[in-house]
């Protein structure tokens, strides 16, 4: 018989605490959530479990779901970045259940973007709103004189 996974949920995803993160990316997010795997006896062992994605960004097509009311079946699509590296923070023998992800961010921008994690292809639905890329900020500029010789 074949094991069926209950579907993650995602409560939160922050960069230094908050919803908010770089536009340059390449930082460590925390994902806080819960059904993101368990350890049985042999994970224990090995370390092996169930694959993991954790994707951040605005799905077209969820956007058109929400703007006409229809159910939501997935959000891994397009408009939606991965946050590369993904690895559940270590459960123990009295937290049996993984209920933390870190992954790097992806280079981005944008905000009230939403979060899907998947663990063993099974996807959590979308915690809306969940992160924000801070606005873009420019550090210096250089003016060049056009058609100068």
């Amino acid at each position: 018989m074949a094991h069926a996974h209950t579907a993650p949920a995602v409560e939160s995803v922050r960069y230094n605490g908050l919803p908010l993160g770089p536009t340059r990316g390449g930082v460590k997010v925390i994902v806080r959530g819960s059904n993101f795997g368990e350890l049985s006896p042999l994970q224990v062992d090995t370390g092996v479990v169930a694959q993991l994605a954790v994707h951040i960004g605005r799905d077209t097509e969820l956007s058109a779901a929400r703007a006409s009311a229809q159910e939501i079946t997935h959000m891994s699509g397009p408009g939606m970045l991965e946050c590369v590296n993904a690895t559940r923070i270590p459960a123990t023998v009295n937290r049996p259940s993984y209920d933390e992800i870190e992954c790097t961010l992806a280079e981005g921008t944008g905000a009230r973007l939403d979060a899907v994690v998947s663990v063993a292809s099974v996807e959590s639905a979308p915690l809306v709103d969940a992160f924000a890329y801070m606005k873009p900020e420019i550090t210096g500029a250089t003016v060049r004189a056009v058609g100068a010789t």
